[in-house]
């Protein structure tokens, strides 16, 4: 269409012309030289403290070392715990779903559905005592979470 008006015309030369020009005229809007500054010292300060903590991780200056205090052992027994509850609690809902689908089914026997509705009542309580057993005692113990994990999972 632009060839038929002007043939000499190069629509991308004219649009390049456009887009580079409001981009100049939008970065200078932009570029406040008091932002700059500011934005300079800021850098300026954070390069600072993470020389100076490298300076007193490596012992370069006084001061307090670097200490760091794991407590690995205490999450660990968290995640452990709360990966066991998950497991038994979508166990017992598998089996209560299998003991519906069973009880309607025409060709599985009866005692197929009650069963499957005898263990999901055995997980469901054996979770709902490990949960009051916990919060009554205040902290999970070995002897529970042996006991626990033996009947349960085992």
């Amino acid at each position: 269409m632009t060839a038929q008006l002007d043939p000499k015309l190069d629509p991308y030369d004219v649009a390049g012309k456009f887009l580079m020009r409001s981009m100049l005229k939008r970065l200078g809007a932009t570029l406040d030289p008091r932002a700059l500054v500011y934005q300079s010292q800021k850098l300026k300060v954070r390069a600072e403290r993470v020389v100076e903590a490298i300076e007193h991780l490596i012992g370069a200056r006084p001061g307090q070392k670097l200490v760091v205090n794991f407590k690995a052992n205490t999450l660990e027994d968290t995640v452990r715990r709360a990966g066991r509850r998950l497991a038994v609690g979508l166990t017992a809902a598998a089996s209560i779903l299998a003991s519906g689908l069973t009880a309607t089914s025409a060709t599985a026997s009866d005692w197929v559905s009650v069963s499957f509705g005898i263990v999901a009542g055995l997980l469901i309580t054996g979770l709902v005592l490990d949960l009051v057993r916990l919060t009554s005692s205040g902290s999970w113990n070995r002897s529970s979470q042996s006991r626990f994990c033996s009947t349960a999972l085992d």
